[in-house]
């Protein structure tokens, strides 16, 4: 999906939260509010549930900035969560969501990404706030309680590839 948006077939729906986030404009922060801001969408939003495919998107132009803080280490770092919403929203073009994968694994894996790209002073009392929603969990352990809701997708995200 970077490629596709990289490549202009898709529209770059980078969004980093703007100052709501995170204070900085250079890559690493912005991308670190890029990420903060689907948290936001899957936990207050119900994301996942309501507009996975959007989602996916949406999560995939957090990846469009140069490396080190986007590019080919972005994707790395994003892919398992990337499959997981794409399982856990019933799209088509991914397996079945693995046992123990929840909305909890995939923000503890949005924050921890995002953690090693905000750097020291980037982020606003907000961005601190998401960053915590896990304590002190590993990725993939976060027991955040995530809003349910339910609702259509368009489908733009056919493959499955972040």
């Amino acid at each position: 999906m970077v490629a596709t948006i990289q490549a202009g077939r898709a529209q770059n729906n980078f969004f980093s939260g703007d100052d709501d986030i995170v204070r900085s404009r250079s890559d690493g922060p912005q991308v670190a509010g890029c990420l903060l801001d689907k948290v936001s969408a899957i936990v207050e939003e119900g994301g996942i549930a309501s507009f996975a495919n959007d989602l996916l998107v949406d999560l995939a132009a957090c990846c469009t900035k140069p490396a080190p803080a986007g590019g080919a280490a972005c994707v790395e770092a994003l892919s398992s969560a990337y499959s997981a919403i794409g399982s856990l929203g019933g799209l088509p073009g991914f397996a079945r969501p693995k046992p123990g994968v929840g909305a909890g694994f995939v923000v503890g894996n949005l924050i921890a990404a995002a953690r090693s790209r905000l750097g020291d002073g980037g982020g606003t009392a907000r961005a601190e706030e998401l960053l915590t929603l896990c304590g002190e969990a590993q990725p993939g352990e976060c027991g955040v309680r995530v809003r349910t809701a339910t609702g259509g997708d368009d489908d733009d995200n056919e493959k499955g590839e972040l």
